[in-house]
């Protein structure tokens, strides 16, 4: 899970607060924000995930506003901590296992993306999709750079696709991270067509 050349991960579950009385929160939230992130204690090197003061799931980015704590529910982001060199993009928003199952003649709606951790970098994402049919994507640029994505499957694309991203940001030296996604395409079976009004775009 971690992956080679990573020793540090942060792994959460369901965020349910923030900001402790002492750092004047109130309610568990606002105050002085939590910082999620890695501060070498110089004031000069460091990289941050974001800040997070606020119940939601508003993100815009390791710099900019403060963000809701509810947006980390179930993410987790691995990288490699002891030197000073630029930290490559972090991926955000895939799926546990990097994999998604999809039933075929629904809809996968679904967006991830990549953070560039130190300030002011922007991040640029390559996806390779293997020609895949029935399959669209759109990458924008920016911290984040988010790739939302669309995928319909029919009866011949049952089994298993690897989607193919990378990502780059703008230091110098570039930092570059790759990523695989892959999506199970599953038949859909006679009891899911009964509830078809209910599942109808459901992807797992």
């Amino acid at each position: 899970l971690m992956g080679i050349g990573n020793n540090v991960c942060f792994c959460y579950g369901d965020m349910q607060w923030t900001t402790g009385d002492a750092s004047g929160g109130v309610g568990g939230f606002w105050g002085f924000p939590a910082t999620v992130g890695v501060n070498k204690g110089d004031g000069v090197d460091y990289f941050q995930i974001g800040l997070f003061d606020q119940p939601g799931i508003a993100y815009d980015g390791p710099g900019g506003n403060n963000d809701g704590v509810d947006w980390l529910d179930c993410q987790t982001f691995c990288f490699t901590v002891g030197g000073e060199f630029n930290e490559p993009p972090i991926p955000i928003g895939f799926p546990f296992g990097n994999t998604v199952e999809v039933t075929t003649f629904a809809t996968m709606d679904m967006t991830v993306g990549f953070i560039g951790p130190e300030a002011d970098q922007t991040v640029h994402t390559d996806v390779n999709d293997g020609g895949l049919a029935n399959f669209s994507w759109v990458s924008t640029d920016g911290n984040p750079s988010n790739v939302h994505m669309l995928f319909t499957p029919d009866d011949t694309q049952i089994g298993s696709h690897v989607i193919h991203f990378t990502a780059t940001d703008d230091y110098v030296t570039a930092g570059v991270t790759e990523v695989d996604l892959t999506l199970v395409v599953v038949p859909f079976t006679a009891v899911e067509e009964k509830s078809w009004g209910t599942i109808k775009g459901l992807y797992r």
